[in-house]
């Protein structure tokens, strides 16, 4: 059944753009059809409700199955443009609320596994693409740490394609976390680009290795380089300064995943 959006629903989604408002109300809001079908198959998101631009869909035309507990809001034109993040929206948005952090203890003690730790990514089109692209590669849990793009920013959901939520998150201080999980013998990896860095090919790879990407101007803080294994990825390095964040991320974790696939 469909039930109207009211100005004061409107009201309280519209400050769902602001991290501030999110962590108070406990909500995000993802946008788009395919990420918002995504969403809803995977079933890791408690989903709250399903937004529809009443111009484009009704309850004859629903885009995909939606489950019959979640609730249906018709929204006009207008108010649907005032919700979203996009100039050119879809007309279909889901409010889903903010998963809970996972305990270290719950990841710490598994005998293999990649996790991905972030040191301050601030393009959110580069985190969303990091958070997809560990999921693909079927990484245990993401360390964002304190200076990262929040991840349920609009534009981070948006370049997850719908996959937020199923991966573990664990928050905390990104030093104090990595210095936890190498003491009990994780393999911390962080992407560089210096002269003690080693090749990442040639890299000897733990079963339980945290790869580190950083800033995407700055590179990985000096005091977590310092705690870490330097690695760069081989490439015309004569022709190009640097990769973009997301494409190292990628690269570096389908290498990781293929030579702990070959060990298995």
């Amino acid at each position: 059944m469909y039930h109207s959006l009211s100005r004061n629903q409107l009201q309280t989604l519209v400050k769902l753009k602001s991290k501030k408002h999110r962590e108070k109300q406990g909500k995000f809001i993802l946008e788009g059809l395919r990420a918002c079908e995504q969403a809803i198959k995977n079933g890791q998101l408690e989903i709250e409700s399903v937004l529809f631009d009443s111009s484009q869909f009704s309850p004859d035309n629903e885009p995909f199955i939606i489950p019959q507990e979640v609730q249906r809001l018709s929204v006009s034109k207008r108010d649907f443009k005032e919700l979203s993040s996009t100039i050119t929206n879809q007309g279909i948005a889901v409010v889903a609320k903010i998963p809970k952090s996972a305990k270290i203890e719950n990841i710490i003690n598994q005998p293999q596994g990649i996790l991905i730790a972030t040191d301050g990514i601030s393009d959110p089109g580069n985190m969303g693409t990091i958070y997809r692209t560990a999921v693909w590669y079927g990484a245990k849990a993401l360390l964002p740490g304190l200076y990262s793009v929040d991840l349920y920013n609009p534009k981070v959901t948006r370049s997850t394609a719908g996959v937020t939520g199923v991966l573990s998150i664990i928050e905390g201080d990104l030093l104090e976390l990595l210095s936890t999980f190498q003491q009990a013998g994780w393999e911390l990896l962080s992407l560089e680009l210096n002269h003690q860095a080693e090749e990442l090919a040639k890299v000897s790879i733990n079963p339980r290795t945290i790869l580190i990407v950083g800033n995407e101007a700055n590179g990985v803080r000096k005091e977590i380089s310092n705690l870490s294994k330097p690695v760069f990825i081989d490439g015309n390095v004569h022709l190009v300064e640097s990769l973009n964040a997301s494409v190292s991320c990628g690269i570096a974790l389908h290498t990781i995943y293929n030579r702990l696939k070959t060990k298995s």
